[in-house]
């Protein structure tokens, strides 16, 4: 029995009997809350951890800083140098559990692998164990490390996605973790009712080198929480723009750090006006890039390329038909415009939209958006009457 940073609550010591500090004498109130939901993650002999333990040894970089965990909780170890073997090794993923002064998000108990002990003598009284399995026993679930995925605000729920096993509750091998939020009271309240949650995803395990990476959500999901989207403005640019647009757009970008969902398979269907320039690739008559730019709750302006020509899919042989093989609409986050900064700089401290987002956020939102073909130039007009213009 323990908490997330104690073993043997079940023992009473002085402290729960007459709940005083070690420091001023005060009387501790604890205000746990309940732990919600737990999730036990196994690993095969040969898996993901194994080769990300070999990459993080052998990065010649520095080490990401590591989330800073509150001074009840253990932290994660910092010795420079990641484990080479994580053979047998479980990981306790729980949601709740902490105290009000304790960081926000969900909590991850890493245990070592079990280690058999050696043969011992037969106790005498029957059911009993012996001393040295109950020792390994219990080694093999106290907690080595502590790992921790904040959030902004406090989880509601998590699913952890299995590699490819969907046996022992779906926590086998997981590769990824999808955490659910409450509402952000920093942000206007919308009608919509996935407005109100968030979702997030990072990549599982956690590492003691290195922070939680934030995975990509699929353009469905990305729409919540912060990132509902409250207008939205369309428009056709001509070729040239579309390129310069699209300048430093690196397609790796769209495939890396994404979760790893997979499934289903689209093809583009042929309609009458549909020209064939050649055998292996549709063309289209509306041909023209489109862009799409929405407005969200998060005081972020962001892009999306819906042109036609995603569509069109590609044909690797001649037997087969043309399969879609682009996201669409396809984010464009190198053009991405977070009014936040820009509200933060020194010289919009008197601006009205820069005063509301200090003192209230939840009252400034995003009014209309307008684009300029010809000088690239994004006018955002805010709640408050104010005007910013990017280029």
């Amino acid at each position: 029995m323990r908490t997330l940073e104690r073993a043997d609550v079940n023992k009473t010591t002085e402290e729960d009997l007459f709940g005083w500090s070690q420091g001023g004498g005060q009387r501790q109130l604890s205000g746990r809350e309940p732990i919600f939901r737990l999730a036990w993650s196994g690993f095969p002999e040969e898996t993901y951890l194994d080769q990300a333990a070999a990459a993080f040894a052998s990065a010649t970089g520095p080490a990401s800083p590591t989330i800073p965990a509150s001074p009840a909780l253990p932290s994660s170890p910092n010795t420079g140098e990641d484990k080479t073997s994580h053979r047998g090794e479980t990981m306790l993923t729980v949601m709740g559990g902490i105290l009000p002064s304790d960081p926000t998000g969900i909590h991850i108990l890493e245990f070592p692998a079990y280690s058999s002990p050696a043969a011992a003598p037969a106790t005498s009284k029957s059911g009993n164990i012996s001393l040295p399995l109950r020792e390994a026993l219990r080694s093999s679930i106290s907690p080595v490390a502590h790992h921790l995925y904040p959030t902004s605000t406090p989880p509601e729920d998590f699913l952890l996605l299995p590699r490819s096993s969907p046996h022992f509750g779906s926590s086998f091998d997981p590769n990824a973790i999808i955490i659910t939020t409450g509402p952000d009271r920093r942000l206007p309240v919308l009608a919509a009712p996935h407005a109100t949650n968030g979702i997030e995803a990072y990549s599982f395990p956690p590492s003691a080198l290195r922070v939680p990476e934030s995975l990509n959500l699929p353009t469905p999901l990305s729409f919540s929480g912060g990132g509902t989207c409250s207008s939205t403005n369309l428009i056709t640019v001509s070729g040239a723009t579309y390129r310069k647009l699209l300048h430093q757009f690196d397609v790796s970008d769209e495939l890396a750090a994404r979760i790893p969902l997979r499934g289903g398979t689209a093809f583009p269907q042929a309609r009458p006006h549909i020209v064939r320039n050649d055998a292996s690739t549709p063309r289209m008559s509306d041909n023209h890039p489109r862009i799409l730019i929405t407005l969200h709750v998060d005081l972020v302006v962001r892009f999306w390329d819906v042109s036609s020509h995603l569509l069109w899919g590609y044909k690797p042989t001649p037997e087969s038909d043309p399969k879609i093989n682009l996201e669409y609409p396809r984010p464009l986050k190198h053009l991405d415009v977070d009014l936040k900064a820009a509200l933060s700089d020194s010289r919009a401290l008197e601006m009205n939209s820069a005063r509301l987002a200090r003192d209230r956020p939840w009252e400034l939102e995003l009014d209309k958006v307008s684009f300029a073909e010809e000088t690239l130039e994004l006018a955002v007009n805010l709640s408050t009457g104010d005007l910013l213009v990017f280029r």
